[in-house]
């Protein structure tokens, strides 16, 4: 699977086995602030609830029909990114991520949600990319919208949460639009290639 120099601060790969205790450590760290978005947190307790997450998301990775990439900051892991679906046939994909509160502000999820959009449309050749957002959620609302994302639907009770539903805000990007779109938004497109 694809790995992605970033640039000189920012760096992504798929999870090994080694990178379990660093994870369950950014968990620990970061739980209460996760729980509030995201539904696996209360899962994630011990060391092999990560080994197992890691040769889950390996599984999907080989079939072709997910992607998942720590994120290194720096040289220190911050968090993660994936295609959490990729849906052949009508050649989508849904992003997801998650950044440990300690490493928010550095414009870093931004450069990584670039690095995997434009992967997406100029190496696996998919069509359109989806964000989904939780509408309270405004530090990653901010993301697809500083990428000149489209707002596309508002979707309710999207998710269960633990004990509630929570509404999504959708937002789409098509591949016919995304390089007018980041350089319309003043940022340089990517055109590092990724390591194989």
């Amino acid at each position: 699977m694809a790995e992605f120099t970033v640039d000189s601060q920012v760096y992504l790969r798929p999870f090994k086995e080694q990178d379990a205790p660093d994870y369950l450590q950014l968990v620990e760290d970061n739980r209460s602030y996760l729980r509030h978005w995201l539904p696996w947190v209360d899962k994630t307790r011990e060391l092999r609830d990560v080994l197992r997450f890691f040769e889950y998301r390996a599984k999907l990775a080989r079939r072709g029909s997910s992607y998942t990439f720590g994120i290194w900051y720096e040289g220190s892991l911050a968090g993660a990114i994936s295609f959490n679906h990729v849906y052949r046939l009508t050649r989508r994909t849904v992003i997801g991520y998650w950044l440990a509160a300690s490493f928010q502000g550095r414009g870093i999820m931004t450069r990584a949600v670039q690095t995997l959009t434009d992967y997406a449309f100029r190496d696996i050749h998919l069509r359109r990319v989806d964000i989904c957002v939780a509408p309270d959620n405004q530090p990653s609302r901010s993301i697809p919208e500083r990428l000149g994302f489209e707002k596309y639907k508002y979707v309710r009770n999207a998710e269960w949460l633990y004990d509630h539903y929570v509404d999504h805000v959708v937002y789409t990007m098509r591949s016919r639009f995304w390089f007018p779109a980041i350089l319309d938004a003043g940022i340089e497109p990517t055109t590092k290639t990724p390591q194989f």
